[in-house]
C-alpha cells in the first residue's frame, strides 16, 4: 500500500492507517519494522474497528470522493494491489 500511496500521492490520493495495538509502544515497533509514509492513527481501545466491523487485520476500505465505502479488501498478498490500484484509478475519474 506503501508504494500505492507514493505512486499517487500527487493525485489527492490519501491512504490512513489504524493501528488497533493496545500499547502504543507495540504500534511503534510495529512500524519500525514495517514503515509506511503516510499517517498512522492510534485505536487502543478498538472503537474503530468496531464501527467498521474489522474481524481482521489488515482489512481496507476504499472510500469515494463523497465518503462512500466502495470496496473493502481483507488481507493482503502483494498481487492485490493490482485490484485495489483499479478501483482507485476508477474513483480518481473527475465526477460528472
Amino acid at each position: 500500500m506503501n508504494n500505492l500511496y507514493k505512486e499517487l500521492i500527487d493525485q489527492e490520493f490519501i491512504v490512513l492507517a489504524v493501528n488497533v495495538d493496545e500499547e502504543v509502544a507495540k504500534a511503534e515497533k510495529f512500524l519500525t519494522r514495517f514503515p509506511v509514509d503516510y499517517p498512522v492513527l492510534l485505536d487502543t481501545d478498538a472503537s474503530t474497528a468496531k464501527v467498521y466491523r474489522v474481524a481482521g487485520m489488515p482489512k481496507s476500505f476504499i472510500i469515494d470522493q463523497v465518503g462512500n465505502i466502495v470496496l473493502t479488501h481483507q488481507g493482503f498478498k502483494e498481487t492485490d494491489i493490482d485490484l485495489i490500484r483499479a478501483h482507485v484509478r476508477a474513483l480518481m475519474k473527475p465526477l460528472p
